[in-house]
């Protein structure tokens, strides 16, 4: 007779046993072997085997597959290894790796499926681009996904506008604009004045490619440009700068009599570019002298300079004239206002004396003879005066000892 038992799990952590009772009864030459009982292990489709849950959650549009499937019940045996294919709808994809589940407790797994987004770029003009990362093989991009696009412009082209990385929450649309490559003319100034363009940039504030650009410079009153501005011709960026400068006063002041002349001349306002120098060429009048040189004036500022005419000292002249029974005649050349002044001496003689003008008129004379004497006269008119000495006829020879002094007007 024989027996078999199934106990299920003897207790936490045990294994199946099998156990095996036996009995042998001999009776004579017949033996009797009796199994009476055999305590067998709880093998799988026990109703005492342990058996655990898989749960899967899913979010987002695909589907899935599990291997092996579950039981009739819906679980699975201990120690069950579940691996989970996924399926993504069109357009959608699966988020991570739901790797395989080992069936060592009730378990729960979720399946996230999220949409793959589309970036549509439109280009516009002559050159190139690249998407970094670039898309996968569906032209699409995964949720979060940032995407730099880098143009490249062909020969002669620039990017309109600078393109910034994308980000991909949801289809995205961007343009790659080139335009054809234009060029900007930097101006700056230096002092009062202002400048017009001809012709002006365009409204992105530059020049085509070749453009000749006139630069028309007006200074403020008082203002000059410093040197000038030649047309720019725009092949690449460029930058001039306009220097204006103010134009300087020179002030000329004179004492006593005379003319200058300034060279070079001021301009037709009166003034001067900075850096001329000026030669000034004093002309005392007639009777006076120039006090000290004047030197150059190096217009740096506002200059003022003094010519100072002064007069002439006395001119003194002595002259010893030889007299016997004639007469002696000293000749003085004289202009308008001069004075002279003199005196003389004769020792063996009496003389007289008269002045003519240059006419020959007499406008002086001393009709008493003497052997010495002064007179003085003032020249009404330019030209040759005479001092005319007659002796009283003593034929002794004589000489007159003359002193003059001439006096320039003031």
């Amino acid at each position: 007779m024989n027996s078999n038992i199934c106990f299920g799990n003897l207790g936490r952590g045990s294994r199946r046993h099998s156990w095996h009772l036996g009995f042998r009864f001999t009776f004579g030459a017949v033996a009797v072997a009796v199994v009476l009982l055999t305590v067998l292990g709880c093998g799988a489709g026990s109703p005492f085997e342990k058996k655990f849950t898989l749960t899967v959650t899913k979010s987002g549009e695909g589907s899935y597959a599990l291997r092996p499937t579950p039981g009739a019940d819906g679980k699975y045996s201990q120690g069950a290894v579940v691996t989970i294919d996924t399926s993504p709808t069109g357009g959608w994809e699966a988020v991570g790796t739901v790797g395989p589940v080992t069936m060592d407790s009730d378990k729960a797994v979720t399946i996230t499926f999220q949409k793959r987004y589309l970036l549509a770029i439109s280009k516009t003009g002559e050159g190139s681009f690249t998407l970094n990362p670039p898309p996968g093989p569906d032209g699409k991009y995964s949720l979060g996904t940032v995407v730099t696009v880098k143009p490249s412009p062909g020969p002669g082209w620039e990017l309109a506008d600078e393109i910034q990385p994308i980000t991909m929450d949801a289809d995205r649309a961007a343009a790659v604009v080139f335009k054809v490559r234009t060029f900007a003319l930097t101006v700056s100034q230096r002092g009062d004045g202002s400048y017009t363009l001809n012709p002006p940039p365009g409204p992105d504030g530059k020049y085509m490619p070749g453009a000749v650009v006139n630069v028309r410079a007006s200074p403020s009153p008082g203002w000059e440009t410093a040197s000038p501005v030649p047309p720019v011709t725009m092949s690449s960026d460029k930058a001039i700068e306009i220097v204006f400068q103010k134009r300087l006063s020179l002030t000329v002041s004179q004492t006593g009599k005379g003319t200058y002349t300034l060279s070079p001349s001021p301009g037709t306002d009166g003034k001067y570019s900075p850096g001329t120098v000026v030669t000034i060429r004093p002309s005392p009048a007639q009777g006076w002298d120039l006090r000290a040189p004047v030197a150059p004036v190096p217009m740096a500022t506002d200059s003022q300079v003094t010519i100072a005419f002064v007069i002439k000292p006395p001119q003194r002249i002595t002259r010893n004239l030889p007299i016997g029974t004639g007469s002696g005649t000293e000749r003085v050349q004289l202009t308008v206002g001069q004075r002279v002044e003199g005196d003389y001496r004769v020792a063996g003689a009496d003389v007289t004396h008269r002045v003519q003008d240059p006419g020959g008129n007499i406008i002086l004379s001393k009709n008493v003879k003497g052997q010495s004497g002064t007179f003085a006269f003032a020249a009404a008119q330019n030209g040759t005066y005479s001092v005319v000495f007659v002796s009283s006829g003593i034929v002794t020879p004589s000489v007159i000892t003359l002193n003059l002094t001439i006096h320039y007007p003031e």
